[in-house]
């Protein structure tokens, strides 16, 4: 068996060992520890930001529940859905807004066809696919109109055909064939 140094290599030794211990202790045992505290303070931090942000939209609750119920008293449900009896009234009022709107402007309501109404939440989706020919300006002027109108109108489908004939003659400005979808929203 051979003899452990002695004197100030023994020393050295020893605090050595001591150390490569410690070494050993930290990386086995304090420094999961340690990482785990983190991580967990970590999340304790995050929880306690979700606290204050609820707690915060706990005490915003009667403000904006008060909010709501005046916008519900004022809000005119009449001025953005067709006041009818069945969805074929609100189809023919819609039809016959379109109509107006389109010879106010220059137009001409060639066809009507009525698309199935839809329900969409409270309401019932009306809509109607027309066929007008007119010119550019007239178009521009029929899709403002239905912009600014009320009950609120929207647009799909719309689809352009020139029928460059008067144009390419030099009588005039360009017809269009537009057919669209138009729609509205009846209260169910």
């Amino acid at each position: 068996m051979t003899a452990l140094p002695h004197g100030m290599r023994g020393k050295a030794l020893a605090v050595g060992l001591l150390l490569l211990l410690g070494l050993g202790l930290h990386v086995a045992v304090a420094a999961p520890l340690i990482a785990l505290f983190d991580a967990r303070e970590a999340r304790l931090e995050e929880m306690r930001g979700l606290i204050r942000r609820l707690e915060r939209g706990a005490a915003e609750a009667p403000a904006l529940d008060r909010e709501l119920a005046t916008l519900r008293a004022s809000g005119d449900i009449a001025s953005l859905t067709f006041v009818a009896a069945s969805d074929a009234v609100a189809a023919a009022n819609l039809q016959s807004t379109l109509s107006a709107l389109a010879e106010t402007k220059g137009g001409r309501l060639a066809s009507t066809e009525y698309l199935a109404a839809q329900t969409e939440g409270q309401f019932r989706r009306i809509g109607v696919r027309v066929a007008i020919t007119g010119d550019l300006a007239m178009l521009t002027a029929l899709l403002a109109g239905i912009e600014a109108a009320r009950p609120p109108l929207f647009v799909d489908n719309l689809e352009i055909h020139s029928s460059a004939s008067g144009a390419a003659e030099g009588h005039g400005p360009t017809n269009l064939a537009i057919a669209m979808d138009v729609y509205g929203f009846r209260a169910n």
